[in-house]
C-alpha cells in the first residue's frame, strides 16, 4: 500500500518530506488539515424594499494547511539537528511549493510558511505544528504550463 506524503520545497531548493515513512513523521490523512476542500464567500447586495438578496459573485479564499507531527528519533543530537533543519527550510521569508503525493497521484501548490514552525520537546520526541498559507488555493499538476491554458482548466480543489 502506498503512503501519502507531502514535500515542502522552499525557493532555495531545500526540501523536507513529511509522511509516515519520514523522520518528520506525519499521518497525512489524520494529522493534516486544509489539503482538500476550499472556503468560499458569496457576495450579494440588497436594497430597501427588496425581499432577499441579489447574487453578485463568489470568491474562493486562500488555503491554510496545518500539519502536526513529530520528529521520529530518540537520539538527542540528531533530533536537534533535524529541528534546526526544519526551522531553516520553513523560513517564512521564502516562497515555497508543497507537493502532495499518494500512489500515482501528484499535485503541487504554491505556498509560504506562516510564521515559524512550533516545535516543542515532549517527554520523548519533538512535536511540530506547521502552518502553511497558499494564497492561490488551487492545486495543479506539476509540469503544467499556463501560457496556453486558462487557470480553471488545470486547477483543482484536490
Amino acid at each position: 500500500m502506498e503512503n501519502e506524503k507531502l514535500t515542502y520545497i522552499n525557493s532555495r531548493g531545500e526540501r523536507l518530506e513529511l509522511g509516515v515513512d519520514s523522520v518528520y513523521h506525519c499521518n497525512i490523512s489524520k494529522d493534516v488539515e486544509g489539503i482538500s476542500g476550499v472556503t468560499s464567500v458569496i457576495y450579494s447586495t440588497n436594497s430597501m424594499g427588496q425581499h432577499g438578496d441579489t447574487y453578485v459573485g463568489l470568491r474562493i479564499e486562500a488555503r491554510d494547511i496545518d500539519v502536526v507531527g513529530h520528529i521520529n528519533t530518540r537520539d538527542k543530537a540528531q533530533a536537534l539537528e533535524l529541528r534546526r533543519r526544519m526551522l531553516k527550510i520553513f523560513n517564512p521569508e521564502l516562497s515555497a511549493t508543497l507537493v502532495y503525493e499518494y500512489g500515482g497521484f501528484k499535485r503541487v501548490i504554491d505556498c509560504r510558511a506562516y510564521g515559524e514552525p512550533k516545535i516543542l520537546k515532549k517527554e520523548v520526541l519533538y512535536e511540530f505544528d506547521l502552518q502553511i498559507e497558499c494564497l492561490n488555493p488551487f492545486w495543479r499538476e506539476e509540469a503544467v504550463s499556463y501560457t496556453h491554458l486558462r487557470a480553471h482548466e488545470t486547477d483543482s480543489y484536490l
